[in-house]
């Protein structure tokens, strides 16, 4: 966004602080449990100036990096990288966590992939915070896919400080007849709350792929609003979530489906050890208007030992009858102490479970990938 643009959200953002909850009334109670809200009390809100986008060849490990106060940016033909400049689609008076995302915000980027982007690499997109001191480090990012653009994305957050907490808005657009095909990986620091939104819009005959590998932070709050505003879309979503030590991990996913002969399949699987705590909340929503439309929505949770909680609230909402299919499931697996006693004394240690389990997500994650990112498969095995 232009300077004047950036400053005035800011302004508008903090004024509707102290004005909204972190849950709105409407929500589904189910929503109100198990983020620890409280967690994100102990950080300022710094403002910043726009951006300072460089563009270089000396990016390293990516085609774009946005840290701190800092974008750096590849030159590569179709990439078009600057400054929002319209109003953003993910807004402040959302809940209280956004209003504080836009009031701290230090980037607001947007990226445009063209039609004459023709990499056979994927596009590498960095986004962490890297100032330690105890403030809300935000960015926020707008990617626009053209039309019939075929993309492969690898889009990492990730924590470079060890004070600030993590807070992204990421919004993509993706237009008729595009294909996007995305690997997201979070991997956050332990001991800093965070907040991430990825708000993703598909338009006609377009193709969405997801494969999102989380591994969390104190309190990390992730949220997926999948949209198919218009006809003929294909949306596949595989989500992988993994908690350890006294991890928190919140999980919400809102799948819309509006127009016309659109197909949207979601699948979760999560594995919580040690003491950790995994929800995650997939919603299937079907538009009034929605004709033709396949919804499956699934979840498979697992839980090592008596300390951790891993469960999953998957819901339909359906305002047609005009519908192909809706279904959702759940399964939760818990492996008690006495099991994991039991079992070693059949040889198989509580560390071997764990990997085994870990490999499964593993598996996950690299089948729903297409064969152009395969060169990506380095960046999941460190993530497990």
């Amino acid at each position: 966004m232009k300077n004047n643009r950036l400053n005035t959200l800011r302004a508008y953002a903090y004024t509707l602080i102290k004005k909204i909850p972190y849950q709105r009334i409407k929500d589904s109670p189910t929503l109100k449990y198990y983020t620890n809200w409280k967690s994100y009390e102990n950080y300022k809100i710094v403002r910043g100036e726009a951006p300072s986008i460089e563009v270089t060849d000396k990016v390293k490990h990516a085609d774009i990096v946005i840290s701190g106060k800092k974008v750096s940016v590849k030159k590569i033909r179709g990439i078009i990288v600057g400054s929002i400049d319209s109003e953003p689609l993910i807004l402040p008076n959302e809940s209280k966590i956004h209003a504080i995302h836009f009031a701290s915000l230090l980037n607001a980027v947007e990226i445009v992939i063209t039609e004459e982007y023709s990499n056979t690499m994927p596009l590498k997109i960095i986004i962490e915070n890297a100032i330690n001191d105890d403030i809300f480090e935000s960015n926020h990012i707008r990617i626009v896919v053209e039309k019939k653009v075929n993309l492969d994305l690898i889009l990492i957050e990730r924590s470079a400080g060890r004070q600030s907490s993590y807070n992204s808005g990421i919004e993509l657009l993706v237009k008729e007849k595009a294909s996007v095909r995305i690997l997201h990986i979070s991997r956050l620091y332990p001991k800093t709350p965070a907040f991430s939104h990825l708000r993703i819009f598909a338009y006609n005959n377009s193709k969405v792929e997801i494969s999102s590998i989380i591994q969390g932070g104190l309190m990390e709050r992730n949220q997926f609003d999948l949209i198919l505003k218009e006809n003929n879309i294909n949306a596949n979503f595989v989500l992988a979530v993994i908690g350890k030590d006294k991890e928190i991990i919140d999980v919400v996913v809102d799948n819309n489906v509006h127009g016309a002969n659109n197909h949207l399949n979601f699948r979760a699987i999560a594995l919580a050890k040690d003491q950790s705590q995994i929800s995650i909340r997939p919603t299937g929503r079907i538009g009034s208007k929605s004709v033709n439309a396949y919804v499956d929505i699934s979840a498979h949770m697992y839980n090592i030992g008596s300390s951790s909680k891993a469960i999953a609230v998957p819901i339909l909402e359906i305002n047609t009858n005009k519908i192909q299919t809706a279904k959702h499931a759940i399964t939760i697996t818990n492996i008690s102490d006495d099991t994991l006693f039991y079992i070693s004394t059949r040889g198989l240690s509580k560390s071997d479970i764990e990997y085994l389990l870990s490999q499964e997500l593993y598996e996950e994650i690299i089948n729903n990938l297409p064969e152009g990112m395969k060169n990506a498969i380095n960046i999941i095995r460190q993530s497990f």
